[in-house]
């Protein structure tokens, strides 16, 4: 191939196009001359030069070809659409010859110009061209030049019959129709036992039957026309026809969408700067007049303001008192905030009343949002969050049961009903990181704290989890934290029964009444019911004491039952149970998996997945995988494969009946709402109390204590089983409930509860000590200041809460010590210590372990010369 640089002008004899001697001329484009021999030669007749021939480096303006020709713009099928853009660079279609060519229309061979003079000249001797023999030999070297000669060889060559068209493969079919003249090359799919025709490629001549029209169409659509002159051009129709490959469709884009998609943003984005570009001088006119106009505005507002300012001024307070003293109580107090801002400044070191300040947090606690958007806007003046926390931070907070929170409890009960004030406490623990915490007053924090009933030995231990005691009635949407401890691993069962009975004692006095204490099957938990006197066997059933308040009622024990189903599960998947109506395992529900695991066909059990049968050591503390194993979709697959599962692991009747019981278990366990609560006298505590025959059946029909539950887990349901029945019907005889909605009776507020604590923790699943101590006493202030049943909160538990007198006494004490520190008695300080408050002084213990003097006298002096 040459590497000759192309000619920037056209080579047609009498075109001027490219010449600079030629002024003002359009700007057309040029075309190089194609690289192959065969359409090179066939562009040489059709130029007719006869002084050379045509060469790889010339060029061909447009004005030669019919405009069909020329490629000015893309098209694209979208969506059934033609879709056309215009290219940045005109091309040639492939089957493209200059045919207009006006020099050959007047040749100076047939009829001379009329500057030319017609002379006789004497006859010349014949030449090679007159001589027959010769002229013979000199066609056969040198084509003929004259183009009206190529159009009549050509329309005598290019007549074939549409019949011999070669096609690409035998997928392709050809079909004639009565009333059309011409031919169809058709293309089609299978797809679902449905035919759909994808290509068609129609053929019929043209008007002097010299060349066949040949339109491609894909499924239904027209995606290109050429003309055909010989069997050759049509079987290049057919070949591109046949290379074309289809878009899908909607939800997967090609290669092409791909492309075409390239192309538009390119041209919008180019088309956007190109606006942008045309427009900067229209814009800077715009925004300068709006700028003056914007100047007049506010110096128009900051008059007016200044005297509106300058009114208010002069207002004297009792004038201002005079006037508000018609509002209501609250309006006075935000009329008087707004004044007291007009008359400042700065709204920072700003003083708010208390009475202000009560209101404020009420209207934040109600809605974070609205606070926000008031205060933003200025709508009323309101302290920020800094002073608010300022004020929530005389709020005491620590370890153990608040005295505070059992004082405000006890003012918020008072206005409540009898039903509402039966429930029970909930407890559990969540991991917490080991973290030590220096406080502002010096305090360290980290430590185990379990109140009063913290032993020596583990005073200085770090602690690193958290143990929460709420409260959860069994009527309304509220709940209340009670109490909040720091442990080092688990509690031991003897401390955490008096803890327990600590702070059952301490919401009965607050005004409420404690039914139930729900915890976890955890072995410390385990030990507690023991200490406590609840067993449970075949025969007998002891799962309530005596209540410490109320010798007329009972104290009810209940192990959370989504902590029992997940290890019923546990039990099932590790060795499977042999009850009296046969074995029941896992493997049949592994069998209607792996039948209806396939992902092309509809499902019987669209939740079922590899986890819920075979979960890891993270994936079994999870309650839906456990729910969802013993849901109502997997009994469907059972009934659904049970032919094939029986070919395959026999008689799945056992499994089926297990399996239909545990989940009317749940669904009565777990009620939520007024339609599925447990009622007296109804089918489902007929239920519960054959489940308990079911469990003494299955227990005396297992010999070996393998293919039955663990003693933890069988205590475990029978108590709650049986306390589930005693506290409906305590509830509905003595209390007056008419029904009991049993999920109240599970530990999910509190799971719920740490959830919101690891989010406040950020990404830290496990939060520090005084991240976890912060976030509880938060949502506890919260929880006592949320009013119940959307009615007005009591200022007086607000007051309750922030008030400050304890911090001033302690700051007081602070102050007093710091003072000692500065004058360099050390044993005044010692002293000082040892007479404040125990609740002040969480580590009064530390200050007897006395370094040596020297030491303290050499580090003095160090820090001193520092």
């Amino acid at each position: 191939m040459s590497t000759s640089r192309r000619r920037n002008y056209c080579c047609v004899v009498g075109c001027q196009t490219g010449y600079s001697r030629v002024k003002n001329q359009p700007k057309l484009s040029l075309f190089g001359v194609p690289q192959d021999e065969e359409r090179r030669r066939l562009w040489d007749q059709n130029l007719n030069r006869a002084d050379r021939p045509l060469q790889v480096t010339d060029a061909i303006c447009e004005l030669h070809f019919e405009q069909k020709y020329i490629l000015r713009q893309y098209v694209h099928i979208i969506e059934g659409r033609e879709v056309y853009i215009e290219r940045g660079k005109p091309e040639l279609r492939s089957d493209a010859v200059p045919i207009i060519i006006p020099h050959l229309l007047k040749c100076p061979d047939e009829q001379p110009t009329p500057e030319q003079s017609t002379k006789k000249r004497a006859a010349s001797p014949p030449t090679c061209e007159d001589q027959p023999s010769k002229r013979t030999a000199l066609q056969s070297v040198e084509p003929q030049l004259r183009f009206e000669d190529c159009e009549s060889a050509r329309q005598s060559d290019n007549a074939f019959e549409l019949e011999d068209v070669v096609r690409p493969n035998d997928h392709w079919a050809m079909h004639k129709f009565r009333h059309y003249d011409g031919i169809a090359y058709v293309s089609a799919s299978l797809s679902r036992e449905l035919v759909s025709i994808e290509k068609t490629v129609l053929m019929n001549y043209g008007t002097d039957r010299s060349e066949v029209i040949c339109r491609t169409y894909v499924r239904k659509t027209l995606i290109s026309e050429k003309v055909a002159y010989n069997l050759e051009d049509a079987k290049q129709v057919l070949d591109c026809a046949e290379s074309l490959h289809p878009c899908r469709g909607a939800g997967s884009s090609c290669i092409s969408c791909k492309y075409v998609r390239k192309v538009i943003l390119t041209r919008k984005s180019y088309l956007k700067r190109k606006e942008r570009r045309n427009s900067v001088s229209t814009k800077l006119r715009v925004l300068s007049q709006r700028n003056k106009r914007m100047a007049t505005r506010l110096l128009d507002i900051a008059g007016r303001l200044e005297e509106m300012r300058a009114n208010n001024a002069n207002v004297a307070d009792k004038i201002l008192e005079d006037k508000i003293s018609s509002l209501p109580r609250k309006q006075q107090a935000s009329v008087r905030a707004c004044f007291q801002a007009a008359k400042q400044t700065s709204k920072q070191g700003m003083r708010y009343n208390q009475e202000w300040i009560l209101e404020c947090l009420l209207m934040k606690l109600k809605s974070p949002r609205l606070y926000q958007h008031i205060r933003k806007n200025e709508i009323l003046m309101m302290p920020s969050n800094t002073t608010l926390k300022r004020y929530l931070r005389s709020y005491e907070s620590a370890f153990g049961f608040n005295q505070a929170v059992m004082n405000t409890l006890k003012k918020k009960t008072a206005s409540m009903s009898d039903l509402e004030r039966h429930g029970g406490l909930l407890v559990d623990e969540m991991k917490l990181s080991e973290h030590f915490n220096v406080t502002a007053s010096g305090q360290i924090q980290g430590f185990v704290d379990l109140g009063e009933f913290t032993k020596p030995e583990d005073k200085y231990q770090q602690c690193d989890h958290g143990m929460v005691i709420m409260f959860v009635p069994f009527a309304g949407k509220w709940s209340q934290i009670v109490g909040v401890f720091a442990t080092k691993g688990n509690v031991r069962g003897d401390i955490l029964l008096k803890i327990l009975m600590e702070a059952t004692i301490l919401v009965e006095q607050a005004g409420l009444f404690v039914d139930h204490i729900t915890c976890d099957g955890a072995p410390w938990n385990r030990k507690m019911w023991k200490l406590a006197g609840v067993s449970a066997s075949s025969k007998k059933i002891n799962g309530a004491i005596q209540h410490p308040v109320d010798e007329m009622r009972k104290l009810h024990f209940i192990s959370d039952f989504p902590h029992l189903l997940k290890c019923l599960r546990n039990g099932l998947l590790q060795k499977g149970f042999a009850t009296p109506d046969g074995l029941v395992s896992v493997h049949p529900v592994r069998e209607a998996y792996l039948l209806d695991r396939s992902v092309r066909t509809l499902k019987v059990m669209p939740n079922l997945t590899e986890t819920h049968l075979e979960p890891n050591s993270f994936e079994k503390m999870r309650t839906p995988f456990a729910f969802q194993l013993f849901g109502p979709y997997v009994l469907r697959g059972l009934a659904f494969y049970k032919e094939d599962i029986e070919r395959r692991c026999g008689s799945i009747e056992a499994t089926q009946l297990f399996f239909s019981k545990i989940q009317r278990l749940i669904t009565v366990m777990t009620s939520r709402f007024r339609a599925e609560a447990l009622r007296p006298a109804s089918t489902d505590v007929a239920f519960l109390s054959n489940f308990l025959d079911f469990l003494n059946d299955w227990e005396s029909f297992s010999d070996n204590k393998r293919h039955f539950l663990s003693e933890s887990t069988a205590i475990g349901f029978r108590v709650t089983i049986a306390n589930t029945l005693s506290l409906l019907k305590y509830l509905t005889e003595s209390v007056g409930f008419k029904y009991l909605m049993t999920s109240r009776l599970s530990t999910d507020p509190v799971e719920h509860f740490f959830g919101i604590v690891r989010q406040s923790s950020g990404c830290n699943a496990h939060p520090s000590p005084d991240e976890f101590l912060i976030t509880v006493n938060c949502l506890s202030f919260y929880n006592l200041a949320h009013s119940v049943d959307s009615a007005n909160a009591n200022p007086d538990m607000i007051n309750a809460l922030v008030t400050v007198h304890d911090r001033q006494g302690l700051k007081v004490t602070h102050k007093k010590i710091d003072d000692l520190i500065s004058q360099g008695k050390l044993g005044e300080v010692e002293s000082t210590i040892a007479t404040m408050p125990e609740k002040f002084a969480d580590h009064i213990d530390v200050t007897l372990e006395k370094s040596d003097s020297r030491l303290i006298y050499y580090t003095a002096g160090h820090e001193e010369k520092r």
